[in-house]
């Protein structure tokens, strides 16, 4: 990729520039923004000291063609949030320098040196949006602050500070024109990092400096007049007054090759091309209709859950696949418009949705259907969103698309700071925790995958449970899959990872519930389950490779006060081991996003609820007992009548529940599985019957964990079949569904939304308390939370600890 980088002189800018080279970009030009003369005021974004040399640095030192544009804005939007664009604001400087320099030169790039700052890299991920750019930011969470100062110094980074504002620790007189290679080795800025928790990258202002050399200058700067201005606060800035490019020798850093070469392979299995040379399907095609009303939840906190949302009529199936993905679309548009009624009567808006379930008919819709997802959610703060391919024909009616979310009410405007949400005002009054933050990350980076389409890393709920959007093997760097499979698996887990390091340091051993897509030839292999669980294990108990809060560590000491880095390890997988495994699903699907062959699907606790809440572990095991009646109907006319076979049939069944729980009366996630010992194929069921006695089990669990819950604390159902096995018609799941949670629910009327997932093999691992030689057919994920309770669970815990007053 063709791209310009943002330079201010600095060491952060020109490193990336580097890094972005080395990962195969092509630098076209710089751009830098000058301080305006008239204004005397700090930047927020942009360094300023040693602007006069820029000219010098880039044109005769780097070489490369420079857009040097003078800012004329200030400072006026702070928050971290950033939106309403004022073009008045010093950002919107950015965007006038990025169009000036698409006139000249042809680019789809932008590097950023941004290390931690996810104040910088909003806002620049908001041009660049904007713009139709990419953001390049591989110094982003790339290491903590002491490594990554060290590699850039090993990598030829040779800096003198520019500007020091850190009293006592870094003095004008003293310290401006020292080189940051000299200040280093001497231990000084060690020493401060210990005394005063000192910034060592600089990223608190301690210091700015200038690059005279790199591995990216073709000539060195050499500083010829300079002046120290100082001010009475002990901040001083180093006035370069005459300087000029110098050849370089042999004793100078070496001038950096480009000799990358792409090697990364894709690893998606090619599916035969089928020529589309077709119109459209007419206006009179058949279609099936067959209504299905989206199933709605609210609970405490005004949480919500709204499932089954689908068009309310479906065209027959075309074998064209330009119709395909216009059918789909216009199944999609109706599924917006039913959402955004159901938002309307529930007094919430689309920027309160938290978390988005789609499920299509073929991945192939997926690029068209985003456009307009984005156009729904918008692209600031959006939901995270898990998306999969799970076959053509298995969705009820023949349809191609279908629905489910999450939504906190109230959330959109909160995180906005709108001042027109009497929920979002109340919310702030709330110190005991936040009602939501996003994590939403748009460079490309070496940290983590920019997310396939408009949503985000994470969502994080009332300081309690962290959403992860799902993730595939990508290589955050390169945004390519790996070769295998296998190492697709390994990359999701560690990519999940380090997403949850980016979140108060969690970690996966904090897991609350845990899915894993596989691709359905793949599942079918001999040895996959195998390797699954192998890998799996092996990951979450070594966190994918990655150190909880290391990258934001401001402690000194480089292996967190243990002797070496082994040791570190070894104690950290101890208490790592102390933690009851998370039983993961299992579900093989045929396809997922960008050809990839598994996804990781997590919810997590953050690190608060794990530090002031008890998490514990349930696990029982019954036969089907056959304890529901069977001409119980749906709470609604389906329109189908279905004759079944007799109770005993279902005698054969074992079921299983999986259950944390969290706290008492607080959260738990329940897993429920029917297995047998003989062929699924040749069982004939009692599909109401079995269904309540899985709700039932997880009811029996509740209560053997002491829980403090009850079914009216049910958001939501997930239901797991395979279309072929037992019962053929997701409809009659459905429907039986509805009539099991029905009876359950008894009188109350306080139904859980309910979603129905045709699969092609389910499956769990990470578990002992099951035989490998149980066959699933059915899976049922339950999520069960009371999130005021929860939070009053929490704020009585933490002031008894003293964390608030």
């Amino acid at each position: 990729m063709k791209f310009v980088g943002l330079i201010s002189g600095g060491k952060d800018s020109i490193y990336s520039i580097l890094e972005s080279m080395r990962n195969g970009h092509e630098l076209v030009a710089v751009v830098h923004l000058g301080a305006p003369p008239s204004i005397d005021e700090e930047s927020y974004m942009y360094q300023t000291a040693a602007s006069e040399v820029i000219k010098t640095l880039v044109e005769d030192c780097l070489q490369v063609p420079l857009i040097l544009h003078q800012r004329a804005g200030q400072s006026i939007n702070t928050s971290l949030v950033y939106e309403n664009e004022n073009q008045r604001d010093e950002v919107e400087d950015l965007t006038l320098a990025l169009t000036e320099a698409r006139k000249q030169f042809d680019f789809a790039g932008v590097s950023s040196g941004a290390l931690f700052s996810t104040y910088q890299r909003v806002r620049i991920e908001s041009v660049c949006r904007r713009l139709d750019l990419t953001s390049l930011s591989y110094l982003w969470r790339l290491l903590p602050q002491k490594e990554m100062l060290q590699k850039m110094l090993e990598d030829g980074i040779e800096a003198v500070l520019v500007r020091t504002a850190s009293p006592p620790g870094l003095l004008p007189e003293k310290h401006l024109n020292k080189t940051l290679s000299s200040l280093w080795h001497s231990g000084l800025l060690e020493r401060l990092n210990q005394r005063y928790q000192f910034q060592l990258c600089g990223e608190g202002g301690e210091y700015e400096s200038l690059v005279v050399d790199s591995p990216l200058h073709k000539k060195k700067l050499v500083l010829d007049e300079t002046r120290i201005e100082a001010t009475g606060d002990e901040v001083g800035v180093l006035r370069i007054l005459r300087c000029h490019a110098a050849d370089k020798d042999k004793n100078d850093v070496p001038v950096y090759k480009n000799t990358y070469e792409v090697h990364h392979g894709t690893g998606t299995r090619e599916k035969k091309d089928v020529s589309d040379h077709c119109s459209f399907p007419p206006q009179n095609q058949s279609v099936i209709a067959v209504t299905l009303l989206p199933s709605v939840k609210e609970t405490t906190g005004h949480l919500l859950h709204v499932s089954e949302i689908m068009s309310p009529s479906s065209a027959a199936p075309t074998g064209l696949p330009k119709a395909e993905v216009q059918l789909a679309v216009e199944e999609a548009r109706h599924i917006f418009a039913t959402l955004r009624e159901s938002l309307f009567s529930c007094d919430a808006t689309a920027t309160d949705v938290v978390f988005v379930h789609i499920y299509l008919s073929e991945m192939s819709h997926f690029a068209a259907i985003n456009a307009h997802y984005q156009e729904f959610f918008g692209s600031l703060l959006p939901p995270s969103r898990s998306c999969v391919g799970v076959g053509t024909g298995v969705l009820p009616g023949g349809r191609r698309v279908l629905l489910d979310c999450m939504i906190q009410k109230g959330s959109g405007a909160y995180m906005r700071s709108s001042k027109t949400s009497p929920l979002a005002m109340a919310a702030r009054f709330n110190v005991a925790s936040k009602l939501r933050e996003v994590l939403h990350v748009q460079s490309i980076s070496n940290w983590a995958p920019v997310c396939v389409g408009p949503y985000s890393q994470s969502n994080t709920l009332r300081s309690s449970f962290h959403f992860l959007a799902g993730q595939i093997g990508l290589i955050p760097s390169s945004m390519q899959l790996h070769s295998t499979w296998t190492l697709q698996l390994q990359q999701c887990w560690r990519n999940t990872a380090s997403v949850l390091d980016a979140l108060n340091g969690a970690s996966l051993a904090l897991l609350f519930s845990g899915l894993v897509y596989v691709d359905t030839d793949i599942y079918h292999q001999p040895s996959t389950l195998d390797e699954l669980e192998r890998i799996t294990k092996a990951e979450i108990r070594g966190n994918g490779a990655v150190i909880p809060g290391r990258i934001d560590s401001t402690r000194h000491d480089q292996y967190g006060g243990y002797e070496d880095e082994g040791t570190m390890q070894e104690l950290e997988r101890e208490e790592v081991d102390k933690v009851s495994p998370c039983p993961i699903l299992i579900v093989a699907i045929p396809e997922m996003p960008k050809k990839a062959a598994v996804e990781v699907e997590v919810v997590t606790v953050t690190t608060d609820v794990a530090s002031s809440l008890e998490i514990s572990d349930f696990h029982i095991a019954q036969k089907c007992g056959g304890s529901a009646r069977d001409d119980t109907v749906a709470r609604w006319d389906t329109g189908h009548t279905f004759s079944f076979p007799s109770r005993s049939s279902n005698q054969s069944i074992e079921i299983d529940v999986f259950g944390k729980i969290v706290g008492h009366g607080c959260a738990a996630s329940t897993l429920v599985l029917a297995s047998t010992s003989t062929s699924a194929t040749s069982i004939q069921l009692q599909p109401v019957s079995l269904l309540f006695d899985m709700l039932s089990a997880h009811e029996k669990l509740l209560a053997k964990a002491r829980s403090g819950l009850c079914n009216r604390s049910v958001l939501h159902l997930r239901l797991y079949y395979q279309p072929g096995v037992a019962l053929d018609d997701g409809v009659q799941w459905r429907t039986s569904l509805q009539s099991a949670v029905a009876l359950w629910c008894d009188s109350s009327g306080l139904f859980p939304a309910t979603t129905v997932v045709p699969v092609q093999g389910i499956s769990l691992i990470n578990t002992e308390s099951v035989s490998k030689e149980s066959s699933y057919f059915l899976a049922m994920q339950c999520l069960v939370v009371d999130p005021v309770h929860m939070e009053t669970e929490r704020f009585v815990h933490n002031v008894n600890g003293d964390d608030f007053f």
